[in-house]
């Protein structure tokens, strides 16, 4: 009987995966395109100008584990319940280990990337109201690099009190 249940179960998984582009046995670990110079990241439509308002926290931290993928309206990915480390914060308060709801973009010929397990990004986020998947929302994601992370700062630095 189980194996009735299992065989059309990862049938379905294998499906979702070439229909979404899912690499479902390492979907942490998609590799950049060899052709792009950085990956096009979640939010990458918003200028960090403008989402810094909106946002209830800024830092830099590192996904430890990634959540499952859900499409909910075409030309959008969804990851539930994507596991972040907090290793530095840059504006508001926030627990050292949070749950985010990440959402990826695929419009025209831009393609929003999943972000990496062990790599450090600036995540926007917003908290979310209860009873959703997860208490916050990515809004954008940046490589945290030096000069990202200066430039955020400077940006935080200029922008007027909130809330």
């Amino acid at each position: 009987m189980k194996t009735r249940i299992a065989l059309p179960l990862s049938v379905l998984w294998i499906v979702l995966g070439l229909v979404f582009g899912v690499q479902i046995t390492n979907a942490q670990n998609t590799p950049v395109a060899a052709s792009q110079s950085e990956p096009v990241l979640s939010g990458n439509g918003l200028k960090s100008e403008e989402v810094i308002m909106k946002t209830d926290a800024i830092f830099v931290g590192e996904i430890t584990q990634m959540g499952f993928p859900s499409i909910k309206a075409v030309g959008r990915l969804s990851y539930y319940k994507n596991k972040v480390k907090v290793l530095q914060i840059l504006r508001g308060t926030i627990e050292p280990q949070i749950k985010v709801t990440i959402y990826l973009y695929s419009v025209s010929d831009i393609s929003e990337t999943q972000p990496n397990i062990g790599t450090a990004y600036i995540f926007f986020i917003k908290k979310n109201d209860q009873g959703t998947f997860d208490p916050y929302t990515a809004l954008k994601l940046l490589p945290a690099t030096d000069t990202n992370i200066t430039k955020v700062k400077k940006l935080i630095a200029a922008a007027p009190v909130s809330k």
